[in-house]
């Protein structure tokens, strides 16, 4: 019993190795890239498309409240950045 434990444990680290070197290459040219980034007209164009699928029905009932809170949340953080923003 304690064999095919080791041949099933030998089986998984086998497949586990391949994953690691994919890890490993991704990281190495991730690092050439460069970051990417987020601008707050894009969360304002993120909540003008959350709006509008709400308002055409992409969302259903139950998954509303969570929609609306993460609405809330991007919409409170926008708001805030927008206002932190030195007047011109």
């Amino acid at each position: 019993m304690n064999k095919n434990l080791k041949v099933k444990s030998n089986k998984m680290e086998s497949q586990a190795a391949p994953a690691k070197d994919l890890m490993e290459s991704t990281a190495q040219t991730s690092t050439d890239a460069p970051a990417p980034t987020l601008s707050v007209a894009d969360l304002q164009n993120l909540l003008l498309v959350v709006g509008v699928a709400c308002k055409r029905g992409a969302v259903q009932p139950q998954e509303m409240k969570t929609v609306g809170e993460v609405y809330e949340r991007v919409d409170a953080y926008v708001k805030y950045v927008v206002s932190q923003q030195p007047q011109k």
